[in-house]
């Protein structure tokens, strides 16, 4: 939908949807209802749990409902900081029916929190291309956090005139914050304060029965290797065949190794890929699980690889420690646009090392000129030396399952 029909259409649900005839609370905190409104993706989802956790925190007796993608649920369904969770895939226009699945929305909400929204938080920094504000103006809710259309260059093209429906639009303080703080520092405009920044996510006992089953099939004392060599597009993925040199050497150089690979169904054929070239010391379950599956999987790793995508953040979530590569270089002012750098998405709480195009500066030229991707630059010398570094250097989780005691 192009930004005018956009606006328009806000303006429609504006009208429709945020005249409240319930009574004004005083203050953010004083409400008993909150629906947060996220449609991005694994990792951002991951990076918003520990506001969930801090919202629930200075929010003791409001009910919290969370709109997510319908593919995000089972990532989030057994979190304790929020009492419901609803799917809804943000695809919508002026078409009926698609207007008719914003309104079925609006009553979604009121029904899982025994009423319309009296706070409607939507935690998105960069262009609103999921259409989050349209959701957030659906639910009806009266008070509408979120950040202000200023916030990027490309956000105040794509969102032009869209603070007039935020009730509190935020102005971003620092632009290269990393995402989990500027999620946070939506708590100020509530009034609260972040106790912690911990970042955790929740499985259950069944996911970790799966994983324990799938890597049977190697040997007791095996030390296990997380792997993920897709990524959201084409730019973000580092050669598959680079992936399985590092693999090898990882395998080569400590004892009692083996590679798990995971991903969605779109990785599948990359570990198969991968898998073959490592002949018999991997396994390839990219496509078969589900994400807290994924998850329970990447928890029994000692080491994960991969490039900025989904199962980084789920690895980091699960006390992984990682070596990620980046298509983007780690700079502040690359950070203020909508690019996916380092200083905004590096892992959040474990030990891990990021290698970006940067660092094969010498190579940047020459893929730019062939048209390939910055992430072509990176060189297996210099992912070889990440992973030696994160083993070496950091004490840990990574020392204890691959360096010999």
């Amino acid at each position: 939908m192009k930004s005018t029909a956009r606006r328009a259409l806000s303006h429609i649900l504006y009208r429709c949807c945020c005249r409240s005839t319930s009574p004004a609370i005083n203050h953010p905190l004083e409400s008993t209802r909150v629906v947060v409104i996220r449609f991005d993706e694994i990792g951002d989802l991951i990076l918003t749990l520990p506001f969930l956790r801090e919202l629930r925190r200075s929010m003791p007796n409001a009910r919290i409902a969370l709109v997510v993608r319908p593919a995000l649920v089972n990532l989030v369904e057994l979190c304790p900081h929020i009492d419901s969770v609803i799917p809804f895939a943000p695809k919508f226009g002026f078409r009926p029916g698609r207007l008719k699945a914003l309104f079925s929305l609006r009553r979604q909400v009121a029904v899982a929190l025994g009423g319309e929204p009296q706070l409607g938080i939507l935690p998105r920094f960069d262009a609103d291309f999921s259409r989050g504000l349209l959701a957030l103006l659906a639910t009806g809710a009266q008070r509408r956090i979120g950040f202000s259309e200023s916030a990027t260059v490309e956000k105040m093209h794509a969102d032009a005139d869209t603070d007039q429906f935020l009730t509190h639009p935020i102005k971003p303080v620092c632009a290269d914050m990393h995402e989990l703080k500027r999620n946070l520092s939506l708590l100020t405009a509530l009034g609260a304060t972040a106790g912690s920044d911990h970042l955790q996510l929740y499985i259950s006992q069944q996911d970790k029965t799966k994983a324990d089953a799938l890597l049977a099939s190697r040997p007791n004392g095996t030390r296990w290797i997380g792997l993920c060599a897709g990524a959201s597009t084409e730019r973000k993925r580092w050669p598959v065949e680079r992936y399985a040199t590092v693999a090898r050497f990882i395998l080569d150089h400590y004892p009692n190794t083996a590679v798990v690979v995971v991903g969605g169904p779109g990785d599948r054929e990359a570990g198969e890929q991968i898998v073959r070239e490592l002949q018999g010391r991997g396994l390839n379950v990219a496509g078969d699980l589900a994400l807290r599956e994924t998850a329970a999987v990447l928890a029994k790793c000692g080491l994960y690889l991969g490039n900025d995508t989904g199962p980084m953040h789920i690895a980091a979530a699960v006390g992984v420690p990682i070596v990620a590569i980046y298509a983007d270089p780690p700079l502040p002012e690359l950070a203020s646009s909508a690019g996916n750098t380092a200083a905004r998405f590096d892992p959040w709480g474990v030990a891990y090392r990021t290698v970006t195009p940067s660092d094969g500066a010498a190579n940047i030229a020459d893929t730019s000129a062939s048209g390939a991707s910055p992430i072509a630059a990176v060189t297996v010398e210099q992912v070889i030396q990440a992973v030696e570094e994160v083993v070496a250097i950091f004490p840990g989780k990574s020392r204890n399952l691959l360096m010999d005691a």
